[in-house]
């Protein structure tokens, strides 16, 4: 057993039986289980068809099963608390690929050298990390936008403005009218 800390997964509901197939896979569950079965909590959210599904002892935050279903092409969010050994994080996975941040209260943090400047590679993962977030809400919450090329353009940018926003991490103030533009665009207010 490794360091272990609290893990909330968010997957969508359509999403279970493959998760549970590579559970199965990795022997984490047996022939017969389900996520509860290795999931201390699951909590369903119906209106956007997703599951909250939280470990509270997972050990070494679970880091080789969440590299194995981004790199599966399963697509999911969440945070896990600090270890002994690393901190708590926000993580995202969208197009095979798994993108995690430092967190701090459940917002990305950048460290910054001793004259204040962020480090550049933590800058980018955090920036990495709001684009990949930002593509995971437009595909599960906005269906609107698979139809029409610039709806998914506006789609992108309200989305990346928003979690961006409530981050605190970036300042996007500059954007206030396009972010209002494209809430407009596609019908909702800003």
């Amino acid at each position: 057993m490794g360091d272990q800390c609290t893990l909330t997964l968010t997957i969508r509901q359509a999403d279970q039986p493959r998760f549970e197939e590579l559970l199965r896979h990795s022997r984490h569950l047996g022939p017969g289980d389900t996520l509860p079965a290795f999931f201390h909590e699951i909590e369903e959210d119906d209106a956007s068809q997703t599951l909250a599904c939280t470990v509270y002892e997972a050990d070494d935050r679970l880091v080789d099963e969440r590299c194995g279903w981004a790199q599966a092409g399963l697509e999911f969010s969440g945070r896990h608390g600090e270890g002994g050994t690393y901190p708590a994080t926000l993580f995202v996975a969208v197009d095979g690929a798994l993108h995690d941040v430092a967190a701090l209260d459940g917002d990305p943090v950048v460290p910054v050298d001793a004259q204040g400047n962020p480090e550049t590679e933590a800058l980018h993962r955090v920036r990495c990390y709001l684009r990949a977030s930002a593509t995971l809400q437009r595909r599960w919450y906005d269906t609107s936008a698979e139809k029409d090329p610039a709806a998914v353009a506006c789609a992108l940018l309200v989305a990346a403005y928003e979690v961006a926003k409530a981050s605190h991490s970036i300042d996007w103030s500059d954007l206030d009218d396009a972010y209002t533009a494209a809430c407009r665009a596609l019908g909702r207010e800003p």
